[in-house]
């Protein structure tokens, strides 16, 4: 529009004139203006008939028409208030028009898996298959999706031990070791909509008990097995039998990640998970971390590199074991990492002066980037870092030594002055390195670096 006044202006016409002729002369540029003019009064990009690009018929399935929702003003208690179940929180999309509309963008990823889900189950008689398909596509949601970072891994799906309490055989749904660091992944499939707790608190908890409290207990079940020998035998179920694959120690991990995921956005109660009485550190050591696959493609395409991915999920880590800190979701986690690093530090320095905290926005240098058109293209938004160092992280990554990801994090910890202090060092120290391989230097000190200092 700001366009269309310049060429006005410059022509000495008033706008209406100028677009009347321009329907004449331009065909191509009106069609454009009009489209944009549409675009302002009719829904923007919340118009998802003309801008999802998706069927018709999947449009229908995850939309009301007015009116067809009638829980929400139903009489009883909370009538039309938001302490019911909102409508866009079971079908995200109103049919007005002939057209589909978003109520909320948020709700078209909060809520378009089930609303699909019951458009496929009305057509198709595979429930069992879906709901089994559902189940092995979270477990494998980690592998899969982070396939660059855990090219390197050791990946046990579905393995057996003797739950350490009972003496029963329990399974745990995947388990990846990456040089130092375990992953303790117990994955959920989900469960219909989340009641709201005024109207039906039993449904209420029972989902998040489902979605959170029993992937937290059972990562909690393995690791008290991993803590109950020096040495811990891993079994597959092979025709009826367990057959013994592996063993690990515990003494072998300089870090554990009890991670529950779930298939949908469970926002914000997973970033919430700390604040239940029961989710407390595994063995008084190890937060658990609640996350959902939608959360793992973002941080996938913000940390590419697997010392990028582990350094992130273990300061999530930190701040999963700190109650009364609080941001709404993981991509405000994962904003904050971009912005800040090890912000667990900065949300423990600010926990000394006051009861709680509330950390927001953080997700706008997410959100941002994915605002674009051609996000696809650009590069993401990513932390601060001297070419030198990022150079010797590179060179780390491709080298792998044993122990290389706790060299990986500690060059990552430092804030970035420090950063750029050790990068300086290392350019000085470069050039002769063919002539002494081995050099060593006091980082955190008022000593001043020199060649040949004690590390």
């Amino acid at each position: 529009m700001e366009k269309i006044h310049a060429i006005a202006e410059a022509r000495g016409e008033d706008t209406k004139t100028l677009i009347g002729r321009m329907k004449i002369e331009e065909p191509e540029l009106s069609a454009k203006i009009i489209y944009q003019i549409q675009g302002v009064i009719f829904g923007g990009v919340c118009n998802l008939s003309r801008h999802s690009g998706l069927p018709a018929a999947l449009l229908d399935d995850i939309s009301y028409i007015p009116g067809e929702n009638t829980k929400f003003f139903a009489e009883g208690e909370f009538a039309g208030t938001p302490m019911r179940t909102l409508p866009a929180r079971i079908k995200p999309g109103i049919k007005l028009g002939g057209e589909v509309y978003a109520t909320d963008g948020q709700f078209v990823r909060d809520s378009a898996y089930r609303a699909i889900q019951w458009g496929l189950w009305k057509r198709l008689p595979y429930r069992d298959d879906w709901i089994s398909r559902q189940g092995r596509r979270v477990e494998e949601a980690y592998t899969k999706i982070f396939s660059r970072q855990l090219r390197d891994s050791k990946s046990f799906e579905s393995v057996y031990y003797k739950d350490v309490a009972t003496g029963e055989w329990a399974e745990c749904d995947l388990l990846l070791l990456v040089d130092d660091v375990l992953l303790v992944i117990e994955g959920k499939a989900g469960v219909m909509p989340m009641q709201s707790p005024a109207t039906n608190f039993a449904s209420h908890e029972r989902v998040i008990n489902e979605l959170i409290g029993k992937a937290y207990k059972q990562c909690a079940r393995f690791i008290n097995y991993l803590a109950s020998a020096p040495e811990v035998p891993l079994f597959l179920l092979r025709n009826g039998a367990h057959v013994e694959i592996a063993r690990i120690k515990r003494d072998k991990f300089r870090i554990i990640l009890p991670i529950g995921l779930t298939i949908e956005a469970f926002t914000p109660f997973s970033a919430m998970a700390k604040e239940l009485p029961d989710i407390t550190p595994i063995l008084g050591a190890h937060p658990f971390i609640s996350m959902s696959v939608d959360d793992l493609f973002v941080i996938n395409r913000f940390l590419p590199t697997t010392g990028q991915l582990i350094h992130y999920l273990s300061v999530r880590q930190q701040v999963a074991g700190i109650p009364k800190a609080m941001l709404f979701d993981e991509i405000d986690h994962l904003g904050a990492y971009v912005v800040r690093n090890r912000f667990d530090i900065d949300l423990r320095k600010q926990l000394k002066d006051t009861d709680q905290i509330i950390w927001t926005a953080f997700s706008d240098i997410v959100d941002r980037y994915f605002e674009n058109e051609n996000w696809a293209e650009r590069p993401v938004p990513t932390q601060s870092m001297p070419v030198g160092l990022i150079r010797i992280l590179e060179a780390i990554d491709r080298r792998r030594p044993v122990g290389w990801l706790r060299i990986d994090a500690m060059l990552r910890d430092y804030d970035q002055t420090s950063q750029e202090d050790i990068a300086l060092l290392l350019e000085q120290l470069e050039p002769t390195l063919r002539e002494h391989p081995t050099r060593q230097f006091l980082v955190g000190s008022d000593t001043p670096y020199r060649s040949g200092s004690a590390a």
